[in-house]
């Protein structure tokens, strides 16, 4: 599972900032995704309520590995990153 954090400003909120976490699973043709709202304290990502899930399903193995990596993009280019692993 890849887990992807956003912590920004945002003008459309009344406190004026972000926070929300992203979370993709491919499971052979499927991709599973996870997005919701979140907190930091301190330095932990922190699921603030539950998060909204969603399945895709491709034809094949390869289209999954290539939407997989197109959404990833596509995240990223929000302003998206990858959450370190714990060690």
């Amino acid at each position: 599972m890849k887990i992807f954090c956003f912590h920004g400003p945002n003008r459309k909120t009344k406190s004026g900032i972000s926070s929300k976490l992203w979370k993709i699973e491919r499971r052979g043709r499927k991709l599973y995704i996870w997005n919701g709202p979140a907190d930091m304290i301190g330095r932990k990502t922190v699921v603030r309520a539950k998060l909204v899930a969603r399945v895709i399903s491709y034809k094949t193995e390869e289209a999954a590995r290539a939407g997989e990596a197109k959404r990833i993009q596509a995240q990223k280019a929000q302003g998206y990153y990858r959450k370190p692993r714990k060690k």
